[in-house]
């Protein structure tokens, strides 16, 4: 009686662990499956989509976010985490669950917004630069000068990027200093016309007084 009893218990323990291994093999093959299915539809993704690219907050048009959508849509259906599926095509997870927070595709909502832009330089001041960088005690200054000088006089137009800026947009960055531009003339070419006329070589200083000696170079290209 009790050595069919020890046999039935080793049975029950043979049945238990080949029903935990069978379990783990199963986990095991379904895992492998998951992953073999989103290396391919991470890989149909990255010949379909085409990266949107820049920085975050960049704006992106409507068609290109249905077009962006679809391809996350079908990568997630096909077996891909959205994480890996929104990196790919370039944008975050976040961007793209805000985009499908509401019942369908949301726009991008700064297309429409009409409010008008606080720090925006008006034409008029901007024409107030360009007459005061003309007048002739400011003609021959650059805009690193032409700020402090004005502030002396409590007068502020604008930061010194913007009259840059602003200067550049109507073609008033020239040289602005006393007297020509620095002019830059090609260095004066040398001809030998006889023996020993002209000598090229090296300059080499030896240690430890840095007495300088000249190496001439012959014809033939050697010391």
């Amino acid at each position: 009686m009790s050595e069919s009893k020890s046999t039935e218990s080793v049975y029950k323990q043979a049945q238990t662990k080949l029903k935990q291994e069978n379990k783990r093999l199963h986990k095991e093959l379904n895992r492998k499956e998951k992953a073999l299915s989103e290396t391919a539809a991470l890989l149909v993704l990255s010949k379909s989509a085409k990266r949107s690219g820049g920085k975050g907050g960049r704006l992106i048009a409507y068609s290109d976010r249905q077009h962006y959508s679809a391809l996350i849509d079908e990568a997630v259906d096909n077996g891909a985490r959205q994480k890996l599926a929104c990196e790919l095509v370039g944008i975050s997870a976040r961007t793209y669950q805000r985009w499908n927070r509401g019942e369908g595709l949301s726009e991008d909502l700064r297309l429409h917004n009409t409010a008008p832009v606080h720090n925006q330089l008006s034409e008029a001041i901007k024409q107030e630069i360009i007459t005061v960088i003309n007048k002739p005690e400011y003609s021959a200054l650059t805009p690193h000068q032409i700020v402090p000088r004005l502030l002396d006089l409590g007068c502020y137009l604008a930061s010194e990027s913007t009259f840059y800026r602003v200067m550049k947009a109507h073609n008033q960055l020239k040289h602005r200093a006393k007297g020509a531009a620095g002019q830059h003339n090609k260095p004066q070419s040398l001809k030998a016309t006889g023996q020993s006329n002209l000598l090229v070589g090296y300059y080499v200083f030896i240690k430890p007084r840095q007495r300088a000696v000249f190496l001439p170079l012959h014809g033939d290209g050697h010391l």
